[in-house]
């Protein structure tokens, strides 16, 4: 079963707001929707007052600084974290602002599961983008054999975004979407990425299915290190932000 989108819209906020939510497969309640959880105000989420949905794994509203509202896996430290400032003008409340050398990464195990799941967050550039794609999330392999470890990845491919993740035998499935139109500097946009072995991928764009790819017979599940935005490089050798890729939000 393909898993839905919840009402949560937060995983991790960056300004890129990156709000960060991590869900597994379970149903979720409704469609995605701007309000909090039932009896929570806004600017109110804590990791004590969260009830979690079926399925929550990972909430970071950056209402706790840097700290996960929710995490799973028990691990809701960031494990690399330079250059991000917390604002209070986010999508919802607070959001992360990185810098183009930002480092932002939390522990992926029991945080995030391979064999299907939904990513989803707030992002806006902060400045103009160009023609030349940049990252915008990464989840690592645990191990692995290719230079970066990327085993799930969103990008920014010059006029929209592409987004992928690797069966074991190293074959992406991936979706990419192009726009007339790419939101302003200014602009809040929220990005939904869900994966499933048996049903392939689908990436939403403000609440809205904009690319699917289906497929069967995938095996996705596999071991994995961290998860975060922006960087060149999230892996278990080293997480870092250089050359072309130097690009915060």
């Amino acid at each position: 079963m393909m898993p839905r989108i919840c009402a949560f819209w937060k995983v991790v906020k960056i300004t890129f707001s990156i709000v960060i939510s991590l869900l597994y497969c379970e149903p979720c309640y409704g469609q995605l929707s701007p309000e909090p959880p039932a009896g929570l105000l806004a600017g109110q989420v804590t990791r004590s007052s969260v009830t979690p949905e079926p399925g929550l794994l990972f909430y970071l509203s950056g209402e706790n600084k840097f700290t996960a509202d929710y995490a799973a896996g028990g691990q809701d430290k960031p494990n690399f974290l330079t250059g991000l400032n917390i604002i209070p003008d986010g999508a919802i409340g607070s959001a992360f602002e990185a810098d183009d050398n930002q480092l932002m990464s939390y522990w992926a195990p029991g945080n995030i599961f391979a064999q299907r799941g939904t990513l989803s967050f707030f992002w806006r550039s902060r400045y103009p983008v160009g023609p030349t794609p940049l990252p915008v999330f990464r989840v690592a392999f645990a191990d692995h054999t290719s230079w970066d470890m990327v085993w799930l990845r969103i990008d920014y491919n010059g006029s929209g975004f592409d987004a992928f993740v690797t069966d074991v035998g190293l074959t992406r499935t991936r979706v990419s979407h192009y726009m007339d139109k790419f939101p302003t500097p200014e602009e809040w946009t929220h990005i939904a990425f869900s994966w499933d072995e048996t049903e392939g991928v689908r990436l939403y764009i403000n609440g809205k299915m904009a690319e699917k790819q289906s497929v069967t017979g995938k095996v996705y599940d596999t071991g994995l290190d961290q998860f975060g935005p922006h960087s060149r490089i999230i892996s278990p050798y080293q997480v870092q932000s250089l050359y072309s890729f130097m690009r915060g939000g």
